[in-house]
């Protein structure tokens, strides 16, 4: 008898996100907090980017 598991398939790669993701993911969350939404800020403030400009990450 086979076991389900969730997730990926056993042997499959994991999938790194690309610069241009995590910038656009930061973007958003930079702009969420600008338009008032705390949970957001609280986000960037824990990540330490909260007086980071708008061109973050430069990786």
């Amino acid at each position: 008898m086979t076991e389900i598991r969730p997730g990926r398939p056993r042997g499959a790669r994991n999938v790194k996100p690309t610069r241009d993701d995590i910038a656009a993911a930061f973007a958003t969350l930079r702009e969420a907090a600008r338009r008032g939404d705390v949970d957001a800020a609280r986000h960037l403030i824990e990540l330490g980017l909260a007086d980071r400009k708008a061109s973050w990450p430069q990786l």
